[in-house]
């Protein structure tokens, strides 16, 4: 007979961050009009490609000028990147 341990993990609605959300739209949306799967395998020139470009839009919109060097950019996508933490209250 399977037993339970323990108490399920929680999820929340919002716990993918909305960078990983829009990052994923867009190597979609980059597959589909290459004419491939939209689920299919990125190529990491790609991938980092995106993720630059998802990350200097929303510096952008934060900040009204984009990032000045790659500093700027990589505090923003840490910051992105960070799992929503519930016990701390953000």
């Amino acid at each position: 007979m399977a037993r339970r341990l323990g108490t399920p993990f929680k999820v929340y609605d919002n716990d993918v961050p909305a960078f990983h959300v829009e990052v994923a739209r867009s190597l979609e949306e980059l597959n589909v009009a290459a004419g491939r799967s939209h689920d299919a395998e990125v190529s990491l020139e790609d991938r980092a490609r995106i993720r630059t470009e998802v990350a200097t839009e929303a510096f952008e919109r934060e900040h009204g000028r984009p990032p000045e060097n790659a500093r700027e950019l990589s505090a923003v996508v840490a910051r992105l990147t960070r799992p929503n933490d519930r016990r701390r209250g953000s």
